[in-house]
């Protein structure tokens, strides 16, 4: 384990935390866990916009936690940004794909079924099911699960995008610490290499947040 320094490359106002962040063009797309808007922020002009993705009531930021979407995760495929809530409950499986070329028409999707199927196929149960990072690489798609749970399932599944193919897990167990074992946070493929954050959190649940302490980034 090796220390590193992290230096800012920008300070954003107007976000409560981000949960996945996707960079391209001088531009950052973010979502945040208790928000129902896409952001984008502009680099060069320190300008942050936002597109609604679904109204709730109008309480569409700082949503309550037994009511938000919990979108964690965010990676471009094609032409469209695909955004993903957690699974970690029936109500945190609602999707969305949005095309760069138009954010006012985001089309939502949900992965309840494939929550199932991870459940059946797996063993990986609703309390130890946790996604907080994404992407699709070739025909691939990999979910990054947080092992906060019971069980600490810190692992990869891996879904083949014809969705008939049986699921596969990967588990990926991360060096111990004085504090506790860390676990994902979020994951990006740069080239043929992955890389990850993650964290130590003092709970042991997918739903109960607890004190995070000691981030890591690994490849």
């Amino acid at each position: 384990m090796k220390d590193i320094i992290l230096e800012v490359l920008c300070s954003i106002m107007g976000l409560s935390a981000a949960s996945g962040i996707y960079y391209e063009e001088n531009r950052l797309y973010i979502v945040c866990d208790d928000s129902n808007y896409l952001y984008t922020y502009s680099i060069p002009k320190k300008q942050l916009d936002k597109n609604l993705l679904i109204d709730m009531s109008n309480q569409n930021e700082r949503v309550p936690k037994k009511s938000k979407l919990d979108l964690e995760s965010i990676f471009k495929y094609k032409d469209s940004l695909h955004l993903l809530g957690s699974m970690s409950t029936s109500s945190r499986t609602t999707n969305f794909q949005v095309a760069l070329t138009s954010f006012d028409n985001a089309e939502s999707f949900s992965t309840a079924t494939l929550s199932e199927k991870i459940h059946s196929q797996l063993g990986i149960n609703s309390k130890n099911l946790n996604i907080e990072g994404s992407f699709l690489h070739r025909d691939t798609l990999y979910l990054f699960n947080r092992g906060n749970g019971p069980e600490k399932n810190n692992g990869i599944i891996l879904i083949k995008k014809d969705f008939l193919t049986p699921i596969k897990y990967i588990d990926i167990p991360l060096p111990e610490q004085e504090t506790g074992c860390p676990a994902f946070t979020d994951a990006i493929l740069v080239g043929e290499k992955i890389y990850f954050i993650a964290a130590i959190e003092q709970t042991g649940s997918t739903y109960e947040d607890g004190q995070i302490g000691d981030p890591s980034l690994g490849q």
